[in-house]
């Protein structure tokens, strides 16, 4: 870990395959591994040492959600969605997950499950218990482009999450067509829009990126992500 910290990943690479091929590595060893192939964007790879390492260590919430997120990236939504509905049967005040889960149910065209989720991560942004704790501090990392290298867009403040949970919602609520919706989708946007930081130009980025997405899983979306984003360009 320390060659990886400096920024040597080849020599980082070299050492952890070394001790995975002992044989008996831990599981640490394995989502080493992950992570350095992540940083690569070889996610493939990423997807076999994350499997790894949680058929050495099942609950490990933190594998679990670095595995589903690559199942996300994989297109892969049906194991996505499995693997983070075990991580809220296991922890269910580990808030990122909802954002998360929520991102692959309307990748996979389920608006109801979607919105479900958007709203829990909406409230629990608000909880000053549970974001405090320290697995709710960490920032959140998305890989939101799969161009050639390590193009990462990461939220650090609450502030910033609370923004994209606000959008993500708007997003969904507006997706689902009814005017009622539509109007509820206003009212997040606003609520986004009053939240002061200086990173919205950022979330808004990660959000367009999020929808670019969609748009190219599920094309009959475009007309609407495309309404959604004259309104978005507001924010």
């Amino acid at each position: 870990n320390l060659y990886a910290q400096k920024g040597d990943l080849s020599e980082a690479a070299d050492r952890f395959k070394k001790l995975i091929d002992k044989g008996n590595p831990p599981s640490s060893a394995y989502f080493s591994m992950g992570l350095l192939y992540l940083k690569q964007n070889n996610i493939d790879d990423v997807l076999k040492m994350f499997e790894e390492a949680v058929n050495l260590s099942e609950f490990n919430t933190e594998y679990l959600n670095n595995l589903a997120y690559t199942y996300l990236l994989k297109d892969n939504f049906e194991a996505a969605i499995e693997n983070y509905e075990k991580i809220l049967r296991l922890d269910h005040e580990f808030i990122l997950p909802y954002c998360e889960i929520a991102l692959a149910y309307r990748l996979q065209g389920d608006l109801d499950m979607a919105l479900e989720y958007n709203e829990k991560l909406v409230r629990l942004l608000q909880d000053e218990k549970l974001i405090n704790l320290d697995k709710n501090k960490s920032p959140w990392l998305f890989n939101a482009n799969l161009a050639p290298g390590f193009n990462a867009i990461t939220l650090y403040s609450i502030k910033d999450k609370r923004v994209y949970a606000h959008l993500n919602l708007a997003a969904s609520l507006f997706l689902t067509k009814g005017e009622k919706d539509k109007a509820k989708a206003i009212e997040h946007m606003a609520k986004a829009r009053a939240i002061k930081t200086d990173n919205k130009e950022t979330v808004v980025d990660l959000l367009v990126r999020d929808l670019r997405r969609l748009e190219t899983v599920r094309p009959e979306t475009g007309d609407l992500i495309y309404e959604f984003r004259m309104e978005l360009s507001g924010i």
